[in-house]
């Protein structure tokens, strides 16, 4: 079982999880789940990549790798109705990474593995392309209309836009392999919180200063914020190592939480043998949900 990804409505209630190379729903806030039914020929030689939902949980936008035409697609499903519609192809040989929904639903921002990134916004009849190429890992919007956006790279830093995607400006965080990056959404943009193995660091200024916090080194593979960027939240992977006598063993961790904008961080699930992967927190930041390697979800 392979998870990838799973996100959150602003309530915490409509809950979407990419498990398997299948969708999952939720609209109990975890307590019951049941499998979106998409046409068979769908998910042929279709590998899903990233998924991101509207605010109040009626869109998602999901891309995947198409390995029969050598690209990515982005799709816009709706809820109602269950209805799947192909949105976008990238060019031959040009794969996707990460993809993120405004939470109004009206603007769709997508980063390549090593190419640049695209943009849409109304009837997604017209994308555009911008950045440079880079190996791009994340991205994620820092207002409500999706006009302030977040990405961050393997290992040219982190960039940010105020034009919904269209021209981009690097920040000042250090040049690390940056796993995730999440940002509060409160029309200013200017809490940014982003994970990578030397440690999480924040941003009280839009990017212009990154700070290191308290949360240390570890295999960080996801980070959530609350709408104010006050509640962040963080998900630890496994990490291989070996003992005295070498041989191989897998340290497992957790998910960690911080509700003073990332200053202290408290350990809040330690449940063994599971890697975490995939972290998302409703806008008030009481509620979360993360995804584990081998499907397991943990609700709080």
């Amino acid at each position: 079982m392979e998870s990838i990804a799973i996100v959150s409505s602003s309530d915490g209630l409509q809950l979407s999880g990419l498990i398997d190379n299948k969708l999952y729903l939720s609209i109990d806030g975890g307590k019951t789940w049941k499998q979106s039914f998409f046409p068979a020929h769908q998910w042929i030689n279709h590998q899903w990549i990233d998924i991101s939902s509207s605010a109040d949980g009626s869109k998602l936008a999901l891309a995947d790798g198409d390995y029969m035409k050598k690209c990515g697609n982005i799709y816009m499903y709706e809820k109602a109705g269950e209805k799947l519609v192909l949105i976008f192809s990238t060019p031959k040989y040009e794969y996707l990474r990460a993809i993120i929904l405004s939470p109004d639903g009206s603007r769709i921002v997508v980063a390549s593995f090593n190419k640049g990134i695209y943009y849409s916004s109304g009837d997604w009849k017209i994308w555009k392309a911008s950045g440079t190429d880079r190996f791009w890992t994340s991205i994620a919007f820092s207002s409500s209309d999706g006009k302030k956006v977040v990405a961050a790279t393997e290992s040219d830093g982190i960039f940010i836009s105020n034009d919904g995607g269209k021209n981009w400006d690097l920040t000042s965080a250090p040049k690390h392999f940056w796993f995730d990056v999440a940002s509060s959404i409160d029309g200013n943009g200017i809490r940014l919180a982003a994970a990578c193995r030397e440690g999480i660091y924040v941003s009280s200024d839009g990017g212009q200063n990154w700070l290191p916090t308290s949360a240390g080194e570890k295999e960080w593979s996801s980070i959530a914020s609350s709408a104010d960027g006050s509640v962040l939240a963080a998900a630890v992977k496994e990490r291989h190592d070996h003992d005295n006598d070498f041989s191989r063993i897998i340290i497992y961790d957790g998910i960690y939480t911080s509700s003073d904008f990332g200053k202290t961080w408290t350990k809040a699930v330690a449940q063994k043998d599971l890697s975490w992967i995939s972290i998302a927190s409703s806008y008030d930041g009481s509620k979360l949900i993360a995804l584990s390697q081998s499907g397991g979800i943990h609700v709080n």
